[in-house]
This record gives structure tokens, C-alpha cells and sequence, in this order.
């Protein structure tokens, strides 16, 4: 029987989404989500706008023909963050909230481009937007003017103990009809008559015909995704906790001839790149962590934190 659209995309381009949707979230977040198909809601996207909770956090994006908007319940999102920077979470989500989950939306998306590379359900994203969304009337501006023939779909994203339910608007979603490519018929095993008439190692090169056509078939493979073998698990981030890292602070830096180096001696100075008073640079590996100033802790140099680098430099540390 032929799959409708709807039953199409349930039965095979959810699929192929959850299982990189749930392992780059719980890579992200430290955490182990249920992730499931909810509902599929093909009255119009307009008229599903009015249900909507409010205020949400929206991630608009738009691919190759089609345009879409995930919103995710506010709390959630403040959650999502502090999750991934390993805080509390947020009372709000403020405009350093937005630009992390930014970019946690952009690796979780280039994840599932590259899974779905290739196959009927392959996209491209481009413009990826994470916005606050007050009301009814802020969602309807993010819906294209034809929103009427959009279709939404709803998620079950639990965690913690809890499900949320995450709704998924989207404009000019078409769906591949195009039957497989007929499978290459199998050989036939060779059979004692066969081998005992055909010598392959003798047969005269001049009886192959050369002008006669060749029938080529695309190779087939089967999908490897995280449904076959075992599941993977997500990081736990408690088993790095006693891990030591080195911590340095940066003073400054220059650049020399070799020819200069060679005259230094006792008593040389060395003028760095940083101004008297400027913040100092605290790595940790060759990650910069945060910006801060020297002191004097009894007989020791220490160094106070002035300012943490921003949240998606931070993030992107994490990939």
C-alpha cells in the first residue's frame, strides 16, 4: 500500500531524524532524552499559532524550498542553557541565553545534515535564527503569508523526568515520491555444467563484444544509524570531574628574528604586545577561559577573574 505524506514522513523521515536529534542533544546537554514523534497537524500553521504557549524560545531556519520555526517552551530553554554550561538555570531568556542556544541549534543542525546527506530526506539550513517570541502575534510574523498551506508537527522531548512538547511549523514541505532504483538482479551461482564448459582462463579476449551495452546499477547499501547494535549513551560529564588540567595566564606575547634572539643577554628587555593595565588572558589547554588581572596573595602572584569569554565561544569548546 503507498504511504501518504503524512504516514511518509512519520514511518521514515522521523526515522532518520531522532537518533542524531537524541545523541547531539545528550552530547550537548549531559543529559539522556526520550525523544518521539508527537502529532502531525496538516490544517495550516496560522490557525495552530493561537495554541501555542507563549512566551517560547523560536529557532527559525529556512532550507532548500521550505521554511521552519521550533518553539520550545521557555522554561525548558533556561534549562537548556544552564545544562550546557554546567549552571543554574537562567530566570529568563536573555539575549546571552539566545545567542547559546544559537549556537547548540547550528551543531545539532549541521549534525543531522550530514547524517541525512545523501538519502531522500537530505536538506540544507541556511539562516538560523534563535528568537524570544512574546505573543501570538510575534509567532504569526515569523510565518510566511502563506501559512495556511503549512503543516505542523509536535514532539515529545522528555528528560528529567518531565516531557515537553516541542511544535514544529513548516512552510512548503514536499515529500520525495520517487520510486527505489530496481535492485541488480543476484548471479547465479555457478553450476558443475557451467564450469566444466566455461574456462575462464582460456576464453579469447576477441569474443568479448565491445560495443554491446553494459548494465550498471547504483550500489545499494544499507543505513547505519544508532537503531541497529547498541544504543549509544550519553557523555557523562561527573567521570571528568577529577581530571587535572593545566591552567596558565598569559602575559603577553612577541614575535622575533632569530637574529635578535641570538643578542639577548642578561638585562634585555622584551616589549610585549600587551598595554600596562590590560586584562590578562587564562587559558586552560589551548582554550581561553576568561580575562582577568594580577594580584598578590601573600607571598604569591595570583590572578582575579574579571570577565568570562562569551557563551559561544565556550560552547564551541565543547564540540
Amino acid at each position: 500500500m503507498a504511504l501518504n505524506n503524512k504516514e511518509q514522513f512519520i514511518q521514515t523521515g522521523f526515522q532518520e531524524f531522532q537518533p542524531v536529534v537524541s545523541e547531539g542533544l545528550a552530547q550537548l546537554f549531559q543529559r539522556e532524552f526520550a525523544f518521539s514523534f508527537g502529532e502531525f497537524i496538516d490544517d495550516g500553521t496560522s490557525a495552530q499559532t493561537a495554541s501555542q504557549e507563549y512566551p517560547c524560545v523560536v529557532i527559525s531556519l529556512t532550507g532548500d524550498a521550505t521554511k521552519h520555526q521550533i518553539s520550545i517552551p521557555l522554561g525548558l530553554a533556561a534549562n537548556l542553557y544552564g545544562w550546557m554550561l554546567g549552571m543554574d538555570a537562567p530566570e529568563d531568556a536573555n539575549d546571552e541565553v539566545l545567542e547559546g542556544l544559537q549556537e547548540a541549534a547550528n551543531q545539532i543542525i549541521g549534525q543531522l545534515q550530514a547524517a541525512v546527506d545523501g538519502t531522500e530526506w537530505g536538506f540544507q539550513a541556511n539562516d538560523v535564527v534563535v528568537k524570544k517570541v512574546a505573543g501570538e502575534s510575534d509567532m504569526a510574523s515569523l510565518i510566511p503569508a502563506d501559512g495556511d498551506a503549512g503543516v505542523v508537527m509536535t514532539y515529545n522531548l522528555g528528560v528529567d523526568d518531565q516531557t515537553h512538547t516541542i511544535r514544529h511549523f513548516c512552510q512548503g514541505l514536499k515529500f520525495n515520491t520517487k520510486t527505489a532504483a530496481p535492485k541488480a538482479e543476484p548471479i547465479p551461482e555457478e553450476t558443475e555444467e557451467m564450469s566444466s564448459d566455461s574456462d575462464f582462463g582460456d576464453q579469447d579476449e576477441s569474443e568479448a563484444d565491445e560495443g554491446s551495452p553494459v548494465d550498471v546499477h547504483r550500489a545499494a547499501f544499507d543505513t547505519i544509524n544508532s537503531k541497529s547494535g547498541t544504543t549509544s549513551k550519553p557523555r557523562n560529564i561527573s567521570m571528568l570531574l577529577d581530571v587535572e588540567l593545566e591552567v596558565y595566564v598569559e602575559l603577553g606575547r612577541k614575535r622575533m628574528k632569530i637574529q635578535d634572539l641570538l643578542k639577548l643577554g642578561k638585562g634585555s628587555l622584551i616589549e610585549l604586545d600587551r598595554s600596562a593595565g590590560e586584562p590578562l588572558s587564562i587559558f586552560i589547554g589551548d582554550k581561553k577561559l576568561a580575562e582577568g588581572e594580577v594580584v598578590v596573595v601573600d607571598d604569591r602572584f595570583g590572578i582575579r577573574i574579571t570577565q568570562l569569554i562569551g557563551p559561544k565561544e565556550r560552547i564551541k569548546s565543547l564540540a
